[in-house]
């Protein structure tokens, strides 16, 4: 399975955010957006995922265009899942409540993990089952969140600054659950901190003034001094 962005414009309202973007993420693959704050990382995975309206471009799921379908439609029937920035649970309700909301049905049933799937992947999160989410720390929040986006097993996973808040060893924990959720999962990193974004990737690219201003393998960009001037480029 590949997702494949092909001239992709995306912004709000008459505003385009980012303008032509183009790349493309195999099955296996964890490819990251790395970038500052504004550079158009968090618009980018909303139009992928259908929350925003595409402005141009196209986006495909093993060939099929699905530019102009609905979120709902993108997840149900294309297998594309999102954690964003800040989580998006319920926090009034239980652990179990918040999986259960998002357990996929009709088009989807059929490879739906169940809560009990969960257990071997995420090993902490049946124990939350019946605590508030406002109970939980942030990493084991960010966890639950992991969990209610793979419960689906998806094939697309976006993911939106996951380590956003969270302390080193949660992040490394956060890291290898992904990995482990499906070797045919393909990721796209939403990630703020360069050095994190290449270390816990296969391909990179940097986003900056609206558009891609480098992109290459991780391992690569990881040692190449023009990573990082690429980067400081991209804040200024």
């Amino acid at each position: 399975m590949t997702i494949e962005i092909h001239e992709l414009s995306c912004g709000y309202g008459r505003a385009r955010v980012l303008e032509g973007v183009s790349f493309s993420v195999a099955q296996g693959e964890v490819f990251a957006v790395l970038g500052p704050n504004g550079a158009g990382k968090t618009t980018l995975l909303r139009t992928i995922m259908g929350l925003l309206p595409a402005k141009g471009g196209r986006i495909l799921i093993d060939g099929l265009d699905i530019t102009n379908e609905s979120a709902i439609n993108r997840y149900r029937k294309r297998g594309i899942a999102w954690v964003p920035e800040g989580r998006g649970l319920f926090p009034s309700l239980t652990v179990k409540e918040n999986l259960e909301i998002a357990l996929p049905t009709h088009a989807l049933r059929h490879r739906a993990r169940s809560i009990d799937d969960i257990a071997g992947l995420l090993p902490e999160v049946p124990q939350w089952l019946d605590r508030d989410v406002a109970s939980l720390s942030g990493g084991q929040q960010q966890m639950v969140a992991l969990a209610r986006a793979i419960i689906g097993q998806p094939r697309v996973l976006l993911l939106d600054e996951p380590s956003l808040g969270l302390a080193p060893k949660i992040v490394a924990q956060l890291f290898a659950s992904i990995v482990g959720a499906s070797p045919d999962l393909a990721v796209v990193l939403v990630e703020q901190n360069v050095e994190l974004g290449l270390s816990r990737s296969t391909r990179a690219a940097v986003f900056g003034d609206g558009k891609i201003v480098l992109t290459g393998p991780s391992s690569d960009l990881k040692n190449d001094p023009v990573t990082l001037r690429a980067y400081l480029l991209a804040t200024s």
